[in-house]
């Protein structure tokens, strides 16, 4: 992977910068991107890129389980049959079926520098459509601890 793989997204109202990969990531409930989030003016670095890296290794290690989580969000909501049908999401779905109600599916490699200190946080995004507001954030940030 190469910042060459990514192209720059006008910020527009965002308070980072944002780049977002050309390639995408296959799973049971759609294609994944790779967006990389720096501060305002700065660009991606090698770190960011290898970070990006690890984090399409963990995802497709562990598709299966962010699936599983997805489908464990959207299951809490099956009960609210109002609030599904006003966000145009049916009831009785299989994890498969989630993908036309994600709007957004991301694997997000964050930069954050303080004074000499550089990290990264590496995290799944993804906006279902029956919580939109809240969307789902899972984790991915240290490569020893195996994700829950």
């Amino acid at each position: 992977m190469h910042l060459a793989d990514f192209h720059h997204v006008p910020r527009g109202p965002r308070l980072f910068e944002h780049w977002v990969s050309h390639a995408r990531f296959p799973s049971p409930i759609g294609e994944f991107v790779v967006e990389l989030h720096t501060a305002i003016g700065d660009q991606p670095d090698e770190g960011m890129i290898r970070e990006a890296e690890r984090l399409v290794r963990e995802f497709e290690q562990y598709t299966d389980l962010v699936v599983e989580k997805v489908f464990e969000n959207y299951q809490r909501f099956e009960d609210e049959l109002e609030w599904l049908e006003e966000c145009g999401v049916p009831a009785g779905l299989s994890p498969p079926g989630l993908e036309p109600y994600l709007e957004s599916r991301s694997l997000v490699v964050s930069r954050d520098v303080t004074g000499n200190q550089v990290s990264y946080q590496s995290d799944v995004y993804i906006s279902p459509l029956w919580d939109s507001e809240h969307g789902i954030c899972l984790d991915f940030t240290d490569p020893e601890q195996e994700f829950e």
